[in-house]
């Protein structure tokens, strides 16, 4: 494996130098030279790369330069861990209310949507008391499905 640049491929892109780089290929070097293998040094690459996309941090001075990440410092970052982050039911609830919405006029979206979704639905008045609601007033029932997704 030619391991420089199979990294520069998963590594997420941020605000670094191409000199980064270069310290980076002389760290990697160190490392491997203290027994680390190529495969978990890669490994490392791709699980921070998926959780700063997560982050919504990708392409910003948030990303560590690839020298840092893999330990110029004495800090080895590169070890992780990397969670990601958890989904808050607020945000959760907005991806499914255009699903809802869809299921409001047709019945057999509503074949498509989970026992959670179904029970929200039902304590706004069920399927049939939202499809007689107003379109203009559909914002204020979007509102209440996320309020409602909350607490239960």
């Amino acid at each position: 494996m030619d391991l420089l640049p199979t990294i520069k491929l998963v590594y997420p892109k941020g605000l670094y130098r191409l000199c980064n780089w270069l310290l980076a290929e002389r760290q990697l070097a160190r490392l491997i030279e203290r027994g680390e293998t190529e495969e978990s040094l890669v490994i490392a690459a791709e699980l921070y790369a998926k959780q700063q996309r997560a982050l919504c941090k990708e392409g910003t001075q948030f990303i560590l330069s690839p020298e840092n990440f893999y330990g110029s410092k004495g800090l080895d970052h590169w070890r992780g861990p990397f969670p990601l982050p958890i989904e808050s039911p607020k945000a959760e609830a907005e991806k499914l209310w255009p699903r809802v919405r869809a299921a409001i006029s047709d019945s057999d979206a509503r074949k498509l949507l989970d026992e959670k979704t179904l029970r929200v639905v039902g304590e706004l008045g069920g399927f049939v008391n939202l499809g007689q609601t107003q379109s203009s007033r559909m914002d204020f029932v979007r509102n209440q499905f996320i309020q409602a997704w909350g607490r239960s």
